[in-house]
């Protein structure tokens, strides 16, 4: 059985809901949903005889499927003081860097860097002021630097990344 639906909504062309990477279940359900209605009124427009001219009908192309994201799982990290600095070596997942593809996003208790479909998202040990961080993109080493500006100067962190075996309601 054909489902029918609105003249208007065919003739939209489709665009996926993932430009960016923050792809969540339910829009992979909705786009593979449009998807299936889409090559199911183009099989049966190809196989049912028509009284239509072939230019009224609409074919839309596909779009590509989600990229699957890579987690950036080595790092290194070094302490001065009131810095705390991020080393990312990407050789090993790309084959040349270019800072525009480089984004960096700062709260005060995460870090998270995507490059392409490569992504580093991490809890911080402790907080850091979002507005004093900054990143730099090292193209020839392919290597990004990552700076975090702690919000106390005078506290040691003795690992980057927040402890997931504490207990969050122990103060």
């Amino acid at each position: 059985m054909r489902r029918e639906r609105p003249r208007e909504d065919r003739k939209k062309p489709l665009e996926p809901p993932f430009s960016s990477l923050d792809v969540d279940l339910e829009d992979v359900r909705r786009w593979h949903s449009r998807e299936s209605i889409l090559r199911e009124d183009a099989w049966v427009s190809s196989h049912a005889p028509s009284t239509k001219t072939a230019a009224s009908v609409y074919e839309a192309p596909l779009p590509p499927p989600p990229s699957i994201s890579r987690e950036i799982t080595t790092f290194a990290w070094d302490e001065q003081g009131s810095t705390v600095k991020l080393y990312l070596s990407l050789g090993q997942f790309v084959d040349e860097l270019v800072s525009s593809d480089v984004s960096v996003r700062f709260s005060s208790g995460s870090v998270r860097v995507r490059i392409g479909d490569l992504t580093f998202e991490r809890k911080l040990f402790a907080p850091v002021k979002p507005s004093k961080c900054g990143f730099k993109v090292h193209e020839e080493r392919c290597c990004v630097v990552v700076s975090l500006r702690k919000k106390r100067k005078e506290e040691v962190w003795p690992s980057l990344v927040a402890d997931v075996n504490a207990d969050p309601c122990a103060a």
